[in-house]
């Protein structure tokens, strides 16, 4: 993810914590950069407010040695995830879906004018309550 945020013009803070010594099936480190690096691309594309500066998260947590946690989040604009038409894929297919089908979980959080929260974890009850 590192690698992929040298890519991007506008920065991200990176946290990372408790990721020494974890170790996940290629499926879902697979899964787990994909879909972060769509919701970054999500958060580039869309959050950012005309004459406001928006603030960039990428955070990553390991759980116990085989799990971890991303999380992706801006103070920007924000949307109502219950209005994003049906044929607007990055949330459903590239970051939900994606994410179910390799044994984990997706949770976006979203309200206008307070920015976005994506949340990616593996396994799927890796996020705690999430």
């Amino acid at each position: 993810l590192r690698a992929a945020l040298t890519t991007f013009t506008t920065p991200f803070t990176v946290r990372v914590v408790n990721a020494g010594g974890v170790e996940l099936p290629v499926e879902a480190v697979e899964a787990l950069y994909a879909a972060a690096v769509q919701a970054m691309v999500n958060s580039l594309q869309h959050a950012d407010e005309p004459g406001l500066s928006t603030r960039r998260e990428l955070r990553i947590r390991g759980v116990r040695a085989g799990g971890c946690v991303i999380e992706i989040a801006d103070n920007g604009r924000g949307f109502a995830v219950d209005r994003v038409p049906p044929e607007r894929l990055g949330l459903r297919v590239s970051i939900e879906e994606r994410m179910i089908n390799a044994g984990g979980m997706a949770l976006i959080e979203s309200r206008l004018g307070h920015g976005t929260t994506v949340t990616v974890a593996w396994p799927q009850g890796a996020g705690g309550g999430a």
